[in-house]
């Protein structure tokens, strides 16, 4: 009995690593603001949280999660502009999947902070 929850515990650990399930990636950005600003956001996928606190700065900090292959497809990045700071992430896919059901183990969270007004 012991022997086949090992070998069952053996063969889903090797299929977690070869399908690349549980691969992570993070961006971390900041920049130079002050308060009355904008943060603008363009995402296909995920949660965004935004919290104001007493720094002068925008502060992007992005957690992806998924299988690599998925986590390879998606790009973020960030800039500042003339009258505040920009991020996307975005799908690289040239092709859309229906209602990404391939798709489904990807999870975005994207924490930002701007300066309080």
């Amino acid at each position: 009995m012991i022997r086949k929850k090992l070998f069952a515990l053996m063969i889903a650990t090797l299929c977690f690593t070869v399908l690349g399930l549980g691969a992570e990636k993070k961006f971390d950005k900041k920049f130079a603001a002050s308060p009355g600003g904008t943060f603008t956001v363009h995402a296909d996928v995920g949660n965004v949280s935004v919290e104001g606190t007493d720094a002068k700065e925008v502060s992007i900090v992005a957690e992806m999660r998924g299988r690599q292959r998925d986590l390879e497809e998606y790009e973020i990045s960030a800039w500042q502009t003339a009258n505040g700071v920009e991020m996307k992430l975005r799908n690289l896919r040239k092709s859309s999947r229906w209602f990404n059901w391939s798709d489904d183990g990807f999870d975005a969270h994207i924490a930002v902070s701007v300066p309080k007004e």
